[in-house]
């Protein structure tokens, strides 16, 4: 979820202060659009009791929230916080997106999705959207980009969209289901989450808020989101990974809800992820090489120890991360090698 947050917040940076956007990701003054503020709001809500949440209960979560934020609000949100019997279409279909992204840490996500479609009135875009959230849970288990393409999930069903999205974007508006293709086509052809984020900025949709939002929640669940890491042609020195702070007015406002994603989303993920290893971000040329542990057998146990490795220190100078099916051995930043685990009968 913060990661569809930093991504909300990189696009206004990317219109607002250039500046910033490349050695930062996110402006100082970056102010969040009502997507991030709807994902704030529908997270407070327990995903068992959605069907028993009273449309009073959202409405009033929703101002909450809203009135603690300076954003300038556009007429349709305006005209929604403030009316009792219409959802204009825009926030409908941003409500069921923030809500989507939402899900994504539950196991029964899909399922959970839909009940909040139901309670937006969502069409058959918004069907189809209601399977990213088991993409996104799936992603946090340690699956792979290739996996998705192989099954009649959301995208194999909506695959030429994706083309479509890209070929005919520019000035009129897109499906929440194109968002979500064309979000999963800047994670497919990322290396860190940063790189996805760029790739999201790079296309010339309507609303690139949308879009960063969408990637950025993709983008987290393998890859993690606490550093941007540039390659070091672009870099005037050498710190070429550096924390991305969300605004100080942002934080201090919704402290209590950024700490409790961080929690669900720390509880959520069973391995150490790239972007926490901090290792150099340049393209790698392999050699292959026979292996002295190519006849180890690890029990699930072990395998998941493995997944979950600590983060390197003074003692423990050699560390490992998942990314995309491969686990990388690095040692102070620099990728040594890479391997992977095979799935045998027994073990």
């Amino acid at each position: 979820m913060i990661g569809a947050i930093i991504g909300d917040l990189a696009a206004w940076t990317w219109e607002n202060d250039k500046g910033s956007f490349y050695p930062k990701l996110v402006s100082p003054k970056a102010c969040p659009s009502e997507i991030s503020l709807a994902l704030i709001a529908l997270s407070h809500f327990s995903p068992k009791d959605i069907s028993r949440i009273r449309w009073e209960e959202i409405k009033g979560c929703l101002k909450d929230i809203f009135r603690k934020s300076d954003v300038c609000l556009t007429c349709d949100w305006a005209n929604f916080l403030d009316d009792d019997k219409t959802i204009p279409f825009r926030v409908k279909q941003e409500l069921i997106m923030a809500a989507v992204v939402a899900c994504g840490l539950e196991s029964d996500s899909e399922e959970t999705a839909r009940k909040w479609k139901d309670r937006f009135h969502g069409g058959r875009a918004e069907h189809y959207l209601c399977k990213l959230p088991d993409i996104i849970y799936r992603l946090y288990h340690g699956a792979i980009k290739e996996e998705f393409f192989n099954e009649k999930m959301l995208f194999r069903v909506a695959r030429p969209l994706v083309n479509l999205c890209v070929n005919d974007i520019s000035k009129e508006d897109i499906s929440s289901l194109s968002y979500v293709c064309l979000a999963w086509k800047c994670f497919e052809d990322s290396w860190d989450f940063t790189s996805a984020i760029h790739n999201a900025i790079r296309y010339k949709v309507k609303d690139r808020h949308i879009l960063a939002f969408l990637a950025g929640a993709i983008a987290e669940a393998m890859y993690g989101c606490d550093y941007v890491l540039l390659k070091r042609k672009y870099t005037k020195d050498s710190n070429y990974c550096k924390p991305i702070d969300l605004p100080a007015d942002f934080s201090q406002n919704f402290a209590e809800e950024i700490s409790h994603m961080k929690f669900l989303e720390k509880e959520s993920r069973t391995f150490y992820p790239k972007n926490n290893a901090l290792t150099n971000v340049e393209r790698h040329h392999w050699t292959k090489v026979d292996s002295l542990f190519s006849k180890m057998a690890f029990t699930e146990t072990d395998y998941r120890r493995v997944l979950q490795s600590a983060p390197i220190n003074k003692e423990r100078r050699f560390g490992l991360y998942l990314d995309d099916g491969w686990m990388y051995v690095y040692c102070s930043r620099y990728i040594l090698g890479r391997f992977q685990f095979i799935k045998g009968s027994s073990d």
